[in-house]
């Protein structure tokens, strides 16, 4: 799946770095994200040419959860409203559904908060898998949760493995990934802020020099 942008299910100061928090009553919330993604899929051809597979992508993403004090289930439902691209005509529809849990296994304000996520994504796509919208098999994730307050500012790390479909391409093979997600977010007040975080998910069968097998990025918020 090209689509690399998944926001965190219920971070109130991170885009996409899953922290400790959980809810603070037993009711269902949600939230709806919208995004675009340029180029998030394309072919560099020796000559220097270009050809995009998925030239760019608009998508919003249906949010919802209910949990407690040290646990949270929640699902996402992104819907693909458009996508452009040199060979295909452009698709929307549902993409993959995902599920996802959450639990907290240490809260210590003044070392750390601890605790742990796992994610299943389903092959629910409507859309052609074949132009890099969709998996088309299940995958997962599993990932450690580390966060600390200090004053205002929020820092969080995740770390754990991703478990995608195997896919071959022309300089590279992609499955299995380490996920290594981190930053930082300031609060101006209670209901504004500004946060900066990098994401990368190096591929475990490919080799670290091949820039295809460690897809990394910045996200500013």
């Amino acid at each position: 799946n090209a689509q690399a942008f998944r926001p965190a299910l219920d971070a109130g100061t991170t885009w996409r770095t899953t922290t400790t928090d959980t809810p603070a009553s037993f009711a269902p919330a949600g939230q709806v994200v919208m995004h675009y993604a340029d180029q998030p899929f394309v072919y560099r051809a020796s000559d220097g040419s270009v050809t995009d597979i998925v030239g760019g992508v608009a998508e919003a993403d249906l949010i919802g959860w209910i949990g407690g004090d040290r646990w949270r289930l929640g699902g996402v439902a992104p819907i693909y409203l458009f996508s452009r691209s040199d060979v295909d005509l452009g698709q929307a529809g549902l993409g993959d559904l995902a599920l996802e849990a959450k639990g907290v296994l240490l809260r210590d304000p003044a070392v750390a908060n601890v605790g742990i996520t796992g994610r299943v994504d389903l092959p629910t796509a409507t859309v052609d898998a074949a132009l890099g919208l969709g998996s088309g098999e299940v995958g997962w994730e599993l990932a450690a949760v580390v966060d600390r307050r200090v004053g205002r500012l929020l820092l969080a790390l995740n770390a754990g493995f991703r478990g995608t479909p195997e896919v071959e391409l022309e300089n590279v093979t992609l499955d299995d990934a380490f996920v290594i997600r981190g930053g930082g977010a300031w609060s101006l007040t209670d209901d504004a802020g500004l946060s900066l975080e990098a994401v990368a998910t190096p591929a475990l069968s490919a080799e670290i020099v091949t820039a295809a097998a460690v897809p990394a990025e910045w996200t500013a918020g």
